[in-house]
């Protein structure tokens, strides 16, 4: 009666490992993809940021202000 049990359990546990080494995959893919959103809008506030002094260093000596 016990190699029955034994023998579930070893399916179930066989599932639950397949099932971790697919979230574990899910979860690296995912990963990698906030890191690339996060380095893209970084050199996108970057870029933006130097545009914006540029712009208001030529519109204040245009004006004569500086």
């Amino acid at each position: 009666e016990s190699e029955p049990d034994g023998r579930l359990i070893e399916i179930e546990l066989g599932g639950l490992v397949a099932s971790e080494v697919a979230l574990s995959d899910q979860n690296d893919s995912i990963k990698s993809r906030v890191v690339v959103f996060g380095i893209i809008s970084i050199l996108i506030m970057g870029v933006s940021t130097f545009l914006q002094v540029k712009y208001l260093k030529n519109f204040f000596r245009y004006k004569k202000i500086i």
